[in-house]
């Protein structure tokens, strides 16, 4: 939904090996879709998945758009207004127009939010699941990664490292970017994903269902659940 194997070529997250089938994308997928409906809950998770999954794709300078068609170009989207739409910047003018505010695509990508007249920032989706993928792709596949992951190096040879440090140390950044620095009992306002939704919450008040809770805000102080933090013995 959100990332895919292409996410993962780089430091601190680099997955060493990964093979050419679709083994790791359908693990991806499945992994966010099961942390993010414990996470949300049910409710507010269905919600969310059919708002990310209905926005357009991203604009691509090489693709010919028609009148009607609809991109992704950063925080917005736009529709075109012409037919062989080639290599025209997104921008408001005569061959596109944006289109409103899309709270769900603005989620996806994070950004600034206010609470209590204090700016903070949510580091968006991607940068959020990253280190949890990492962590539980790692903690899977430990006796079969291989190569040049997961090793330390001495004067005479390399040796693997113990993957106990790597798998703690993502989950935990997981962690910090969707409930903070705070206890296994709470979550903070301060630059997470909790924090985004708090800032938010009143846009997100039609996607739940009022007869059973009063608000978005009232949803989330019930729902919204912390799966822990990890040491590096997995406890």
């Amino acid at each position: 939904m959100f990332l895919d194997a292409q996410d993962f070529d780089l430091l601190p997250y680099s997955i060493p090996n990964l093979d050419s089938s679709n083994t790791f994308n359908v693990f991806v997928d499945k992994t966010e879709k099961d942390f993010l409906k414990k996470i949300l809950g049910v409710l507010f998770f269905d919600s969310l998945v059919e708002g990310v999954e209905a926005l357009p794709n991203e604009w691509d300078a090489e693709a010919e758009y028609e009148i009607g068609n609809e991109v992704v170009y950063g925080n917005d989207i736009f529709e075109s207004l012409i037919n062989d739409n080639l290599g025209n910047l997104p921008v408001e003018g005569v061959n596109w127009t944006q289109l409103p505010v899309n709270k769900w695509l603005l989620l996806t990508n994070g950004g600034n939010y206010t609470h209590n007249g204090r700016i903070y920032n949510f580091s968006g989706m991607v940068e959020m699941l990253k280190p949890l993928i990492f962590s539980l792709w790692m903690e899977t596949n430990t006796d079969t990664l291989t190569g040049v992951g997961l090793v330390v190096s001495n004067t005479e040879n390399s040796n693997r490292a113990y993957p106990g440090v790597f798998i703690s140390r993502a989950w935990n950044d997981f962690h910090f970017k969707c409930y903070g620095d705070v206890n296994d009992y709470g979550a903070s306002v301060a630059n997470t994903f909790y924090g985004y939704l708090v800032a938010n919450a009143e846009s997100f008040d039609v996607d739940i269902d009022t007869d059973i809770y009063d608000n978005f805000a009232s949803y989330l102080s019930i729902e919204f659940k912390n799966v822990g933090r990890k040491n590096i013995f997995d406890l």
